[in-house]
C-alpha cells in the first residue's frame, strides 16, 4: 500500500533479475519471477505504473521491464512484448522527462539513467542482435512512431546514448539481412535524418578522457554509411546520368519518386534528394563531405538539387556568395560517372550503351543554369580580385569537367567504332554549342586577361608596392591566363572567331617581365614567386596552342633572343620545356629545319654551352638576327650548305672510300652558313669574346650534325672554313686569350669528329704550369659567388682562356669541386679537355659524373681498351637509356663510324663495339627507339661489309650475333620478314661460294630468322656435299642450328627432305656425330605421324589451334612417310643409346619389325632401369595377349619390374607400376608374380603401396586367397596412417575399391571405421568412402548403434553438419546407412534429437535422408516425432520454443520459391531419398512444411491463445500459399495434405482476431468453392480434385499479396476476386487485363505500369505452365496465339521477348502441348520465320531460350502423332530453325560470353544428333555442317592449361560434348558426300584425340 514500499519492491525484483541473468546457471532462478511478473495481472499494474505522476515509480518500473527484456539474452522478449502496453497514451511523455544537467559529462548515463534514457534503452532491446528477426519485424512494423520518438530531441542526448542509439540501429536493423530493406528505408525517412543533422552542431569532444567523443564525427560516419555507399542504406543504385529505365521488375522494393524539379524524371533516392535540401555544405564541413559524398554516389541527384541548393550566385563581395561559388565548384568537379555509359550496368564486359545520357544532364553536370552567362560576366568585370578569381576559378572548374565529360564520350564513340554522324559524337556537337551559349564570349575573357596585365605591370621585383597587392595581382592574374587557356583548349571556336593575338600579353605585364628578366627565372627561381612561374607557363601555353599567334610579326627582330635564353635543356622546369616545345613548334616548320625536324634539337641543345657566359645576351640577339636573315632570304644559305655538302662528297669521293647516300635530311640547317657567314664578319672585332661564343656554339652544332651524316666529311669541311675565317682574325686588336681559345675550339672540333670514327693513342698531358695555384683561384670565386652556378661557370671561362692544355689531374680536381658547386655544368667542363690527348672517362667513372655526360661525348673520351670492360659498357649504355628514336638514329651512326674506322685487323675491338651496340639495344624502352636501330641496320652499307668480314672472323661474328639477336626477335614474324632478304642472300650463298667456311658461318648468324623452305634448303646443301664426312667440323655446327629450328615447325610436307636429305642425313649419323637437335626433329616428325589418340596431348593454350594440330596429325596418318622414314633409320638404331631407343618407340606403332626388334633388345637386359621400364611400358601398351615375347617377358623382367614397382610405390612414385601391371594382365600364369608380391608387402608392409595393390588386384589375376591376405596387411598400415592428418586420399579410395573385389567381413574393417570417425569426420573423402562400405557390409545391431552414438556425440558433429560445409552429405549418408540396416535397434529417441537439431526442411540430398530416418523411427517405434520437432528451428543454434515460432522463422521467400516451383516428384510414400532436381535442393520440402502445418493446426488450442501478430506472422510466411499450391500436386497423398490444411486453416481463421482476416477467409472461401465444383466431376477416379497449376498459383500469389499490401500486385488481385462471384478454374486468371492493359495514366509509354503487369503476367504464365490440365486451360483462351502476335510486335523489346519465350519453353516441356503446337499452330513454321527476322546483334540470352524451346519440342512432342499429321518435314524445319541460330552464334562468336556459346550449342547439337537418329532425311548433314563450322569459330575463344585437362571445368566440359553429339549425329547419317566425309573424319579425329586426354567425354 506505500508508495515507498512498492519503489523498493520494484527496485529489488529488477536488481535480483539482473543479478540471476549474469551466469547461465541461475537463469532457472529467475524463470519463476519471470512468469509470476509477465502474468496479466501482473503487466497491467506495470503499465499502470508508467501513468504515474511520480517520476521515481516511472523509473524503477522501467528499470524493470528492462531487466525483463534482457533476461537471459532477451529469452522472453516475445513475451515481453507481447505483454507491454503499446497503446498506452502517454508513453510519448516518457521521451521528454530527463534529468536535469541530463548532458553532465562526469555521470554516466546507463549508471545513473533518467526516464527517456531508461525508455529508449527498453525500445532499443528490441532491436538489438540478440533478438530474433520476428520481434524486430513485428516491434518496427507496428510502432514506427514510437521508434520515431527516439530521434526527436536526441541532439540534446548525452554523447553515450547517442552511440548506443547509432550502434543498435545500425548493428540490430541494417546488419539484419532477415528484414526487408523496404521497412529499413522507410524508418529512416527525412523525419529521422533532419533529426540526426541537428548533431552536427556538437562539434567538441564531450567527454573528459576521450579526444574522439565528438558527436558530429559519430552521427557524420553513421550518415555516410547510410547514404552513400549504393546498394547499402537508403543508397539505391540508379542509371545515372541516364532516365530510369522500368518494367525491370514487377514488385520492386526500391521507392520511387517524381523529382518536381526536373519535371517527370523519376530517381531511385527520393529521401536522399530531399535530405539533401536540410544539409548546410557551406556552414560544416562535415555537412559539405557527406552532401559531396552522396553526389559522387547518386549522380543524377546533381541535377535535382541546384534549384533547391539555395545558392547565392549574384557575384557581389560577401561570405554568402564566395561559399556558394567554392561549393557549386566542388560539385561541378565530381567524376564522370563512366560506370553508368556502360550498357546493363556490366562494366567488366565494356558493352557500352548505344546511346548517350540527355544532354540536359550533362550540361546539370558543367554548368547549371543557376549560374547564367550574365552572373559569371559581371563577377569577371567586377572591381573585386577576390570575385574576379572566385568567378574565374569557378569557370575553369567548369570548363575542365567538360574537358573530361567530352574525353569520355569520345572514348565511348571510338570503343563503339562510331562515324561522325554516330550518337555520342553528335552528342559531343550538342554538348558543345550548348556550353557556348551558356560562357560568356571570349572577349570578356580577352578583356578580364587585359585588365589584369596592366594592372600587374609591377612584378616581384617592385619594391614599392605592398607584397599583398602584388600577390592578388598575380593570384587573378593566373587564374585570367588559365581561363583564356582552357578556352584555346576545350572551345577553340570561340578564340579563333575573335582573332585576338596571344603575342600581346608579351608586351604587358606578367608576359612583359617574362622576356624582359629570363635570367631570373631559371637561374635564381627563388627570386619569383610561384604565381608569377605559373603565369609564364601558362602564356607560353598559349603560345603554343593558339592558331592565331604570328611569329615574325609580333615578337620582331629582337624578340627571339628571350626565348633563347630562357630555354635550358640541362635543367627540366615548366618554363624551359615549354619554351623548347614552343621553339619546336615554330622552326621546325620553318624553312630553316623543315627538311630534318629533329635537327633542331641538336641546336637547342647546344646552347648550354655559353648559357652562362656574361655575353650570352649578345650572342642570342646574333643568333636571333642570324634566324631572321634566313627566314628572310633562305634561298642564299641554302645554296651554300648544299654547295658544301657536295664539296665534301666530291672530297670522300677523291681518296677512294665509300660513297654512302646523302638524303636532303642528312643535309645540315643553312643557319649554319648564317653563322659562318656572321662569324668571318666578326674578324676585325676588336673584342672577340662574341666570335669565341660563336666557335663554341658551332663546334657542339657541327658535332652533333655530323652524328646524323654517314660520314665526317662534312664536319670536317666546315672546320676548315672555321679555320680559314680565324687566319684572317685582326690579332693585334683582339685580346690573345680569346683567339687561343677560338683557335682550341676549332682544334678540338676537328679532334673530336677524327675520333668519331678512329681512335688514335696518344701520350697523356700531366702536368701544367701554374697548376700550384689552382686552388686558390677556385677559393677566390667561391669567395666571390659562393657555392653556386655562377661560380661553376666562371671557373670554366677561366680555364678556357688561361689553359691550352689541361692535365688529368687538373680535369679531377676541377670536376670534384664542380660536383660540389654544381654538376650540371661538368659537361662544359669536359668540353675543354681534347678527347685524344686527355681521356676523361676514368675519371668520370671514379667521380660517379658520367651520367651527366652525353652519349657522343662520352664515346669520344672512350679509348678502344676501355670498351672492353663490361661496367664501361653498362655505364655507357645506361647514357642511352631515356633516349628518342631521332637520339637512336645520331647514336647508330655514331656507332658505325666507330667500327667502320676501327681497322678490321682489331677483331676484338669491333666486337666490343657490336656488344655495346647490343647492350644499348637491350636497355632502350620504347618500340620507336629499337626500330630506329633496325632501320640503321638494315639500310647500312657499312653493316653490310661488316656482314661479309663477319663470315671470315669468329669474333665478329660472336658480336653480330648478339647485335642482330637484340635488335631482332626470331618469335616475331614482322622481324623475320625485315631480315629475309639477308637470310636468302646467304642462304645463296652457301650454294655458290667456293669457300664453305666462311659462307657457314655467315648463314649461322640467320639459322634462327628462316623460315621452313631455307632450312630445308640449308640441310640439304650441307648433306650433298661430297666431303661432308672429312670436314665434319664446319657442318656439325650448322646442322645442330638447322634442326634445332625445323624442330619447332609442324609435320614437313613430302618433299625433298624425306625423298633426299633424310637418308644421307641418317647415313652421315656415325660420322660427323650430329647432337641431339636432328634426333628431336626425328622424333618430332615420327610423333606428327602416330594415330591420334595414342599419345596423351600434352599443350595448353588455345583449343582451335589444338584442333587444327589434331586434324592435321589425322590426314597424315594417310601417308607413307614414317613408313619411308622407318625404313631408312631403322637399320642405324642402336637401341642402347637414348636417343635411338626413342625414335624406335615412336615406330613401334607402325612396325611389327621394329617391336620385335625392341622386345628381343629388351630380353637382353640383365637389371631393368627407367629407360627399359620406359620401353616396357610403350611396347605392352600395343602389344597383344598373343604376342610370341610376352611369357619370357614375364619370367625375365616381370620379378624385378614387380620388386621396383612396390620400392617405388613406397616412395609415392608411379615408376614400374603400369608396366608390371600391363605384364599382369597379358601373361596366362601371373601365379608367381602374385605369390611375389604377397612375399614382399609381406616382409614390409606400408601405406603407400595400398594404392597399387588395388590396381593389382583389380586386373583380375590375384587369387581369393592372396587377395585378402593383401587386404589384411593393407587395413594394419591404413589404421595407424589415419592417426595422422590426411596428406593423400587415395589410401582411403582405395581400401574402397579393395572391397569391390574381396568379400571381407566387418569386423576386418572395425579399427579402420573406429579411427575414421574419429578423427576424420570433417573429411568428406573419408565419409564417402565409409558410405560406400556401410552400404556393402551388413553390420551387428549393437555395432551399428556404436557407430551412430560416436559420429552424434562427436565434438564436431555440430560443425560437420552445418547449412555449408562440405561433409555434410557424406557424413548424413552414412548415418542413413546405419539407420536402415537395423532400423528396430537404430531408431533411438535419443538418436533422433540431436538429429533434428541438424536438419533443415529443404530438398536437398542430406535432408531428404534425414526425414527418411524420421519415417523409419516412426514406422518402427510407432510414435510420432512431432513431440520432438516441437524444438525445430530452421536456423542453426537456435532452439524453438514452440511450433508457431518454427514456422515464423522459415524464409518466405525460400517458401514461396517453394509454391512457384512445387516438386511435382514429392509424394508421401515411396519419394526418392535423391533429389532428382539437384538444382532445387535451396527450397524446402512441401512435404514436412505441409506436415508442420498440420501438426500447429491440431496442437493450437492446447496452448494460449494467438494474438493477431501470431497470426500475421504466420501468414507472412507464405505456408498458406503452399498448402494452396499441393492442390495442383499430381500424387493425391500430397493433395490430400493440402486440402486438409487449408480446411483447417480456414476454420481457425474464423475464430481469430487480426487486421487480415475478412480479407484472408474471402480468398480462402472463394477457394474452398472449387473444392465441392470440382470434385463431382472428379468424383469417380480422385477422392481429392487437382486444380490446375494457373488456378492455385493465382490464389499463392492473392494470400501473399494480402499480408504485402506494398505490392504492386495487392490491388490487381483485389479487384479481380471482389469482381465476380466465383472463380472459373478453367479461365486463366486476369489473362486479358494485365497482359494488354489500358491504363489511362502510361499506356502508350515505352515504360509503365501496363509493361509491369504484363512482365508479371508472362512470368506467371510461364510458372503455371506445369501440366497438360494447365494446357487445357491456355487453350480456351488462344493464349499461345496471343503471345505469338505479341512477339512480333515487341521485336525490340528484349525483356518481353525473353517473357515470350520462357512461356514457350514450360509449354514444350509438356508433351500435349508439344505436339498440339507443332500440328494446329503451326509452331515450326512461326519459329522460323520468327527467328529469321531476328537481327545480327541478337543477344545471347534470347538464343538460348529459342534453343531450349526447339530442344523440348523434339524431346516432348509425340513423333508418331506429328510424323502422320505432317511427315518429315517438321525434321526439316526443326534443322532449319537450329541452322539459323547457329548463324548467329558463329557471327556473334566474338562478343557472346564463351560459357553462353558453349551452351547454345551444347542445346543445338542434342537437337541434331536426336533428329538424326528420328529421321532419314538428307538435311542433318548440312546442320552438322554448320554445326561444325560454328565451334571452330567459338572454339577460338576456348582456353585451356594443363591443370584444366586434369580436372575438366565446365566450359571444357561443354566444349567436349557438342563434339562429342556431332560425332554420335554423323554415325545415324547416310550421306557418302565428300562434305560428309569430311565431317566425319574431323569429328573422329577430335573424338579420338579428346578420349586421350580424358576417356569419360566417349559416354555413349
Amino acid at each position: 500500500q506505500s508508495i515507498v514500499h512498492l519503489h523498493l519492491a520494484l527496485g529489488v525484483l529488477s536488481a535480483l533479475l539482473t543479478l540471476l541473468s549474469t551466469h547461465q546457471p541461475y537463469h532457472t532462478l529467475g524463470v519463476p519471477i519471470l512468469r509470476a511478473i509477465l502474468a496479466p495481472q501482473a503487466t497491467r499494474r506495470l503499465n499502470a505504473h508508467l501513468n504515474s505522476t511520480q517520476a521515481d515509480l516511472v523509473l524503477v518500473t522501467l528499470k524493470l521491464w528492462n531487466s525483463i527484456s534482457d533476461y537471459g539474452a532477451g529469452m522472453e522478449k516475445k513475451s515481453v512484448y507481447e505483454a507491454f502496453a503499446w497503446t498506452n497514451k502517454s508513453l510519448f511523455r516518457l521521451f521528454h522527462m530527463k534529468r536535469k544537467g541530463g548532458n553532465d559529462t562526469s555521470v554516466d548515463p546507463f549508471s545513473k539513467p533518467d526516464i527517456r534514457t531508461l525508455y529508449i534503452t527498453f525500445l532499443l532491446g528490441f532491436l538489438r542482435m540478440v533478438s530474433t528477426p520476428a520481434v524486430k519485424v513485428a516491434f518496427l512494423e507496428a510502432h514506427k512512431d514510437i521508434f520515431f520518438g527516439v530521434f526527436k530531441r536526441i541532439a540534446d542526448d548525452h554523447y553515450q546514448v547517442i552511440r548506443f542509439v547509432l550502434e543498435v540501429c545500425w548493428e540490430g536493423i541494417w546488419s539484419d539481412n532477415k528484414i526487408k530493406r523496404t521497412l529499413k528505408v522507410t524508418l529512416f525517412g527525412e523525419e529521422v535524418l533532419v533529426q540526426l543533422v541537428k548533431l552536427y552542431s556538437r562539434s567538441v569532444p564531450e567527454l573528459p578522457d576521450e579526444d574522439e567523443s565528438v558527436p558530429a564525427d559519430l552521427v557524420h560516419h553513421f550518415l555516410l554509411a547510410l547514404c552513400t555507399r549504393p546498394g547499402t542504406g537508403i543508397c539505391f543504385k540508379d542509371n545515372g546520368w541516364y532516365s530510369r529505365e522500368e518494367a525491370e521488375d514487377a514488385i520492386d522494393e526500391r521507392p520511387t519518386h517524381k523529382d518536381n524539379l526536373r519535371g517527370s524524371r523519376k530517381i531511385y533516392n527520393p529521401i536522399l534528394s530531399r535530405f539533401l535540401r536540410y544539409l548546410r555544405p557551406m556552414e560544416d564541413a562535415r555537412q559539405q563531405e557527406l552532401a559531396i559524398r552522396i553526389l559522387r554516389s547518386c549522380p543524377e541527384l546533381v541535377g535535382g538539387y541546384w534549384a533547391s541548393s539555395g545558392l547565392t550566385m549574384e557575384p557581389r563581395l560577401s561570405s554568402r556568395w564566395l561559399t556558394s561559388t567554392a561549393w557549386l565548384a566542388d560539385i561541378i568537379s565530381l567524376p564522370v560517372p563512366i560506370h553508368t555509359f556502360v550498357a546493363g550496368g556490366a562494366s567488366s564486359n565494356l558493352e557500352y550503351n548505344t546511346d548517350p545520357p540527355p544532354l540536359s544532364s550533362a550540361l546539370d553536370n558543367i554548368l547549371p543554369p543557376v549560374w547564367s552567362r550574365v552572373s559569371i560576366t559581371k563577377g569577371l568585370q567586377s572591381t573585386s580580385h577576390l570575385v574576379q578569381h572566385h568567378t574565374a576559378t569557378c569557370l575553369a572548374r567548369c570548363l575542365e569537367k567538360y574537358d573530361a565529360v567530352r574525353q569520355s564520350y569520345e572514348a565511348v564513340a571510338l570503343a563503339l567504332e562510331e562515324e561522325r554522324s554516330g550518337n555520342w559524337t553528335s552528342r559531343v556537337r550538342e554538348l558543345e554549342a550548348e556550353l557556348r551559349k551558356r560562357v560568356p564570349t571570349f572577349e570578356v575573357i580577352v578583356g578580364f586577361v587585359q585588365q589584369k596585365s596592366t594592372s600587374s605591370e609591377s612584378g616581384p621585383q617592385n619594391t614599392i608596392e605592398p607584397d599583398g597587392k602584388i600577390l592578388q595581382s598575380l593570384m587573378v592574374s593566373e587564374a585570367a591566363l588559365r581561363l583564356m587557356l582552357l578556352y584555346h583548349k576545350v572551345l577553340s571556336d570561340l578564340p579563333a572567331d575573335a582573332r585576338y593575338d596571344v603575342g600581346k600579353l608579351l608586351s604587358t605585364g606578367v608576359g612583359k617581365r617574362l622576356i624582359s628578366a629570363p635570367q631570373s627565372l631559371n637561374i635564381a627561381p627563388e627570386h619569383v614567386t610561384t604565381f608569377e612561374t605559373l603565369c609564364h607557363v601558362h602564356i607560353l601555353d598559349l603560345l603554343q596552342h593558339s592558331d592565331q599567334y604570328i611569329w615574325g610579326i609580333t615578337l620582331g627582330q629582337s624578340s627571339l633572343r628571350h626565348f633563347l635564353s630562357i630555354y635550358n635543356p640541362t635543367r627540366k622546369s615548366g618554363i624551359s620545356e615549354r619554351c623548347g616545345k614552343l621553339l619546336h613548334k615554330v622552326l621546325s616548320r620553318s624553312a630553316l629545319f623543315e627538311h630534318d625536324p629533329g635537327e633542331l634539337r641538336i641546336w637547342l641543345d647546344a646552347l648550354h654551352s655559353i648559357r652562362a657566359d656574361r655575353g650570352a645576351p649578345e650572342f642570342y640577339s646574333l643568333l636571333d638576327e642570324c634566324i631572321i636573315s634566313c627566314l628572310r632570304s633562305p634561298l642564299e644559305y641554302v645554296t651554300s650548305a648544299f654547295l658544301t655538302e657536295n664539296s665534301s662528297v666530291a672530297e670522300t669521293t677523291n681518296v677512294g672510300e665509300p660513297v654512302e647516300a646523302y638524303d636532303p635530311s642528312s643535309v645540315a640547317s643553312p643557319l649554319l652558313m648564317a653563322l659562318l657567314k656572321e662569324f668571318e664578319a666578326l674578324k676585325k672585332a676588336e673584342d672577340g669574346r662574341l666570335s669565341l661564343q660563336i666557335a663554341i656554339y658551332l663546334r657542339q652544332v657541327i658535332f652533333g650534325v655530323s652524328l646524323k651524316q654517314p660520314s665526317s666529311r662534312y664536319g670536317l669541311q666546315i672546320c676548315g672554313r672555321l679555320k680559314q675565317y680565324y687566319l684572317a682574325f685582326n690579332r693585334e686588336t683582339s685580346p690573345q686569350p680569346v683567339l687561343r681559345s677560338i683557335e682550341r675550339e676549332i682544334h678540338l672540333l676537328e679532334s673530336q669528329l677524327y675520333l668519331v670514327e678512329a681512335h688514335s693513342q696518344v701520350d697523356l698531358v700531366q702536368a701544367n704550369s701554374g697548376i700550384e695555384n689552382f686552388s686558390s683561384i677556385t677559393n677566390g670565386f667561391e669567395d666571390r659567388f659562393g657555392k653556386s652556378t655562377t661560380a661553376a661557370y666562371e671557373l670554366i671561362n677561366w680555364l678556357r682562356l688561361n689553359f691550352q692544355e689541361v692535365s688529368l689531374d687538373l680535369f679531377s680536381y676541377s670536376v670534384q669541386v664542380l660536383e660540389e658547386w654544381d654538376p650540371v655544368a661538368i659537361p662544359s667542363l669536359v668540353l675543354l679537355a681534347d678527347p685524344a690527348v686527355t681521356p676523361l672517362l676514368a675519371i668520370l667513372r671514379s667521380s660517379k659524373s658520367l651520367n651527366t655526360i652525353p652519349f657522343p661525348l662520352a664515346m669520344v673520351h672512350t679509348r678502344p681498351s676501355d670498351f672492353k670492360d663490361e661496367a664501361v659498357r653498362k655505364d655507357l649504355a645506361n647514357l642511352t637509356i631515356s633516349s628518342t628514336a631521332y637520339e637512336a638514329q645520331l647514336f647508330g651512326n655514331l656507332l658505325l663510324k666507330r667500327v667502320a674506322g676501327t681497322s678490321f685487323s682489331d677483331e676484338e675491338d669491333i666486337q666490343q663495339l657490336l656488344y655495346l651496340w647490343a647492350e644499348i639495344v637491350g636497355i632502350s624502352r620504347l618500340s620507336e627507339v629499337k626500330a630506329a636501330y633496325q632501320r640503321l641496320f638494315l639500310s647500312s652499307a657499312s653493316m653490310q661489309t661488316l656482314l661479309e668480314i663477319g663470315a671470315t672472323s669468329q669474333l665478329i661474328a660472336k658480336g653480330l650475333s648478339e647485335l642482330v639477336l637484340s635488335l631482332f626477335d626470331p618469335q616475331s614474324a614482322e622481324d623475320r620478314l625485315m631480315v629475309r632478304e639477308w637470310c636468302q642472300y646467304w642462304a645463296q650463298q652457301l650454294f655458290q661460294s667456293s669457300d664453305m667456311a666462311k659462307a657457314i658461318r655467315g648463314i649461322r648468324l640467320w639459322i634462327p630468322f628462316m623460315g621452313q623452305e631455307e632450312l630445308i634448303t640449308v640441310c640439304g646443301c650441307i648433306v650433298g656435299e661430297d666431303d661432308v664426312d672429312e670436314r665434319s667440323s664446319y657442318y656439325r655446327p650448322l646442322l645442330e642450328d638447322t634442326f634445332t629450328i625445323l624442330e619447332k615447325y609442324p609435320k614437313l610436307a613430302e618433299g625433298p627432305l624425306l625423298a633426299t636429305y633424310l637418308p644421307r642425313l641418317v647415313a652421315l649419323q656415325a660420322s660427323i656425330s650430329i647432337n641431339k637437335a636432328a634426333y628431336r626433329f626425328l622424333r618430332a616428325q615420327m610423333s606428327a605421324d602416330l594415330p591420334s589418340g595414342l599419345m596423351p596431348i600434352k599443350a595448353q593454350g588455345n583449343a582451335s589451334e589444338l584442333m587444327q594440330h589434331i586434324e592435321g596429325q589425322w590426314e597424315s596418318q594417310r601417308r607413307d612417310s614414317s613408313d619411308q622414314l622407318l625404313k631408312i633409320i631403322t637399320p642405324h638404331l642402336e637401341l642402347g643409346e637414348k636417343d635411338d631407343l626413342e625414335l624406335a618407340l615412336l615406330g613401334m606403332f607402325r612396325s611389327t619389325h621394329l617391336r620385335n626388334k625392341v622386345a628381343d633388345w629388351l630380353l637382353a637386359q640383365s637389371e631393368p632401369n627407367l629407360s627399359i621400364n620406359y620401353a616396357l611400358d610403350a611396347l605392352l601398351g600395343i602389344s597383344a595377349k598373343t604376342s610370341p615375347y610376352l611369357q619370357e617377358m614375364g619370367q625375365r623382367l616381370g620379378p624385378s619390374c614387380l620388386t621396383l614397382a612396390l620400392s617405388a610405390a613406397n616412395s609415392r612414385r608411379e615408376d614400374y607400376q603400369s608396366s608390371s601391371l600391363k605384364l599382369l594382365s597379358l601373361v596366362e600364369d601371373g601365379y608367381a608374380l602374385v605369390k611375389l608380391a604377397v612375399q614382399l608387402v609381406s616382409k614390409r608392409p606400408t601405406v603407400q603401396v595400398i594404392p597399387f595393390l588395388a590396381r593389382l588386384i583389380r586386373t583380375g589375376k590375384v587369387p581369393k586367397k592372396e587377395a585378402e591376405t593383401l587386404l589384411l596387411l593393407s587395413l594394419k598400415e591404413v589404421v595407424s596412417f589415419l592417426n595422422e592428418p590426411l596428406e593423400s586420399k587415395d589410401v582411403v579410395h582405395a581400401i574402397a575399391q579393395l572391397t569391390e573385389f574381396i568379400n571381407v567381413s566387418p569386423e576386418t574393417l572395425d579399427a579402420f571405421f573406429q579411427i575414421s570417425i574419429r578423427n576424420h569426420l570433417m573429411d568428406a573423402d573419408v565419409m564417402s568412402v565409409l558410405g560406400f562400405l556401410f552400404a556393402r557390409l551388413p553390420l551387428k545391431p549393437a555395432v551399428c548403434n556404436r557407430f551412430i552414438q560416436a559420429i552424434l556425440h562427436h565434438s564436431q558433429f555440430l560443425v560437420v553438419t552445418s547449412h555449408n560445409a562440405p561433409a555434410r552429405d557424406s557424413l548424413i549418408t552414412v548415418l542413413y546407412h546405419l539407420f536402415v540396416m537395423h532400423p528396430q535397434n537404430t531408431c533411438q529417441p535419443s538418436h533422433i534429437t540431436p538429429l533434428i537439431q541438424v536438419y533443415r526442411g529443404t530438398l536437398s540430398n542430406s535432408d531428404l535422408s534425414l526425414l527418411d530416418i524420421f519415417r523409419l523411427f516412426e514406422q518402427h517405434r510407432k510414435y510420432s516425432v512431432t513431440s520432438l520437432m516441437a524444438s525445430w528451428s530452421p536456423d542453426s543454434g537456435v532452439v524453438s520454443t514452440d511450433i508457431l515460432y518454427s514456422i515464423t522463422s522459415l524464409n518466405a521467400n525460400l517458401i514461396f520459391a517453394t509454391c512457384v516451383e512445387f516438386p511435382q516428384w514429392r509424394k508421401t510414400q515411396g519419394s526418392p531419398s535423391v533429389n532428382p532436381g539437384a538444382s532445387k535442393g535451396l527450397l524446402y520440402d512441401p512435404l514436412f512444411i505441409l506436415l508442420l502445418l498440420h501438426s500447429f493446426l491440431s496442437t493450437k488450442d492446447s496452448r494460449r491463445p494467438l494474438t493477431a501478430l501470431d497470426w500475421v506472422g504466420l501468414l507472412r510466411t507464405n505456408i498458406a500459399s503452399l498448402a494452396v499450391a499441393s492442390l495442383s500436386a499430381r500424387h493425391e497423398g500430397t493433395r490430400d495434405l493440402g486440402w486438409t490444411a487449408l480446411g483447417g486453416l480456414y476454420k481457425a481463421i474464423e475464430h481469430a482476431e487480426f487486421y487480415e482476416k475478412s480479407q484472408t477467409a474471402y480468398v480462402l472461401k472463394m477457394l474452398v468453392r472449387l473444392y465441392g465444383s470440382t470434385s463431382t466431376a472428379a468424383e469417380s477416379s480422385f477422392k481429392n480434385p487437382r486444380l490446375s497449376t494457373y488456378t492455385t498459383l493465382f490464389f499463392a500469389h492473392a494470400l501473399r499479396a494480402v499480408f504485402n499490401p506494398s505490392s504492386a500486385l495487392y490491388p490487381l488481385v483485389s479487384r479481380f476476386l471482389l469482381q465476380r462471384p466465383e472463380f472459373d478454374p478453367n479461365d486463366p486468371p486476369m489473362l486479358y487485363s494485365m497482359l494488354y492493359s489500358s491504363l489511362s495514366n502510361d499506356f502508350g509509354k515505352g515504360s509503365g505500369n501496363w509493361k509491369r503487369e504484363r512482365i508479371w503476367m508472362l512470368r506467371f504464365l510461364a510458372d503455371g505452365m506445369v501440366s497438360s490440365q494447365d494446357w487445357t486451360v491456355l487453350q480456351r483462351r488462344h493464349t499461345w496465339d496471343l503471345l505469338a502476335t505479341m512477339y512480333q510486335t515487341h521485336e525490340n523489346d528484349r525483356i518481353i521477348k525473353h517473357g515470350i519465350l520462357k512461356v514457350l519453353v514450360k509449354m514444350t516441356q509438356n508433351q500435349r502441348a508439344a505436339t498440339s503446337l507443332i500440328c494446329r499452330n503451326h509452331l515450326l513454321s512461326w519459329s522460323a520465320t520468327a527467328i529469321s527476322g531476328m537481327p545480327s546483334t541478337e543477344d545471347d540470352d534470347t538464343v538460348i531460350l529459342w534453343c531450349q524451346a526447339l530442344e523440348n519440342v523434339v524431346v516432348c512432342a509425340d513423333p508418331d502423332r506429328t510424323t502422320r499429321r505432317m511427315g518429315h518435314i517438321w525434321y526439316s524445319q526443326m534443322l532449319q530453325c537450329i541452322s539459323k541460330l547457329l548463324d548467329l552464334i558463329e557471327i556473334n562468336s566474338s562478343s557472346y560470353p564463351v560459357e553462353q556459346s558453349l551452351e547454345a550449342l551444347c542445346i543445338s547439337t542434342r537437337v541434331i544428333q536426336r533428329v538424326s537418329s528420328l529421321s532419314t532425311i538428307q538435311a542433318p548433314s548440312t546442320a552438322i555442317s554448320k554445326a561444325l563450322a560454328t565451334i571452330k569459330k567459338v572454339e577460338a575463344r576456348v582456353h585451356f592449361s594443363l591443370e584444366d585437362i586434369a580436372h575438366w571445368s565446365p566450359v571444357l566440359l561443354k566444349w567436349g560434348e557438342v563434339q562429342e553429339r556431332l560425332w554420335l549425329a554423323t554415325m545415324h547419317t547416310n550421306d557418302e558426300k565428300d562434305s560428309d566425309l569430311q565431317c566425319w573424319n574431323l569429328l573422329t579425329a577430335r573424338m579420338v584425340a579428346l578420349g586421350s586426354v580424358k576417356p569419360a567425354i566417349l559416354s555413349e
